[in-house]
């Protein structure tokens, strides 16, 4: 008979060890607050809002959102900075901005013939709920990895938007990571990317602006490898802008300066004429005549369609709160403008009201989060114990 030693620490220490790990990843939603969400409202007023007025401005192309090598290659991206910085300049872009993952690349910086704007993708949850901070000031690091309720989500809106000039909600419909609902009470964010090469997120946008909140398009190919189908020229935003300064970009983009293309190449293929509302009736002009004109009010529903012509014209009624426009140049390519919507008091100069916080559901919450990070430092602390008494298992061994 002899006696054999087996080792119980690879299996204590392995069960310690993905404890811990989820005991971090839980750690920051103690940060997150329950809010009062006020009741849905819609655009209203007897003034209505034309975000394509300005005769002064210049016409920029624009990407947000591409990646490139970062963090040692661990994340999806093919190419150097300077590669993708340069493509894009080749395609004609204005504004060749590189965002990858929580960190704020500097190409182009010092480029006087390209705008720079100091970014990056924020966000490395499971459902890949992802924000844009452009112009940011500094990196956010908090995220919550697993579950976002909508409290979660308006958290982090609110977490990170000091820290930018403009916020961005990312692809809202990629992998589910936001419900359109949810776009009904979300606020304190800028823009929303309505058009990517993974996804589109229309009912998402319909969702806000049918909720009254002016969250205005942009449109970006994410690109994440130059020679994929799709992922260089295939989506664009042309931004109507004071002049080239990153101020004035981030001032037209907000208040809607703006218009996300689809198309091949980056070409856009025609012309935005003119947006004019007169007596009630919202114009669209075209330089050449296109496929068709596409006028959509609330909850995405098509209100009329144009076809083979370069000039529309429809009547605002009294129960249109806002119209967007989606202009069909041919089979590739497609405008997308911002919405002309009803206001009272400006919309741009009025403080938004975001959701008040319930300090009684937040203390709630909170303590639930204390509570279950206290079992599992519990649960560590017992497997410790258990080590300590036990080192070894004796078998018996013939």
């Amino acid at each position: 008979m002899k006696i054999v030693k087996k080792l119980i620490y690879p299996t204590k220490i392995f069960a310690i060890s993905v404890i811990f790990l989820l005991f971090l990843a839980i750690l920051p939603y103690f940060h997150a607050e329950m809010y009062d969400f006020r009741p849905n409202s819609t655009f209203s007023g007897t003034s209505w809002f034309n975000p394509y007025l300005a005769k002064d401005s210049i016409l920029l192309k624009a990407n947000f959102h591409s990646h490139t090598f970062a963090w040692g290659k661990l994340t999806n991206g093919h190419h150097t900075p300077e590669e993708v910085h340069s493509q894009f300049k080749h395609l004609g872009y204005d504004i060749p901005t590189i965002s990858n993952y929580h960190q704020i690349d500097t190409t182009g910086k010092h480029d006087t013939s390209s705008i720079y704007i100091p970014t990056y993708e924020h966000g490395y949850n499971v459902k890949k709920r992802h924000h844009q901070p452009l112009g940011a000031s500094s990196i956010v690091w908090l995220d919550f990895v697993f579950l976002q309720t909508l409290h979660h989500k308006q958290y982090m809106l609110n977490h990170i938007a000091p820290t930018c000039s403009v916020l961005t909600i990312n692809h809202p419909s990629f992998s589910n990571g936001f419900d359109a609902s949810d776009f009904s009470q979300l606020k304190n964010y800028d823009l929303m990317e309505v058009l990517n090469h993974y996804r589109t997120s229309f009912p998402h946008w319909d969702s806000a602006l049918s909720a009254g909140i002016s969250a205005m398009i942009v449109s970006n190919d994410d690109t994440k490898h130059l020679d994929a189908k799709g992922q260089c020229g295939a989506y664009w935003t042309m931004i109507y802008a004071k002049d080239r300064s990153p101020s004035s970009v981030y001032s037209s983009l907000k208040k809607g300066n703006a218009y996300g293309v689809r198309g091949i190449d980056a070409k856009n293929g025609n012309k935005l004429e003119a947006v004019s509302i007169n007596n009630d009736s919202l114009s669209v002009s075209m330089k050449t005549s296109v496929d068709s004109i596409r006028f959509i009010h609330q909850h995405g529903i098509v209100k009329e369609v144009f076809s083979n012509t370069n000039h529309a014209t429809i009547p605002l009624l009294k129960n249109d709160t806002y119209i967007r426009t989606e202009v069909y140049v041919d089979s590739v390519t497609t405008y997308f403008l911002n919405p002309v919507f009803r206001y009272s008091n400006n919309p741009f100069t009025t403080k938004i009201q975001l959701p008040t916080i319930n300090t009684v559901n937040t203390f709630l919450y909170r303590a639930l989060i204390a509570a279950i990070e206290l079992a599992l430092l519990g649960v560590i602390a017992v497997l410790f114990q258990s080590m300590r008494k036990k080192k070894v298992e004796k078998v018996t061994v013939e």
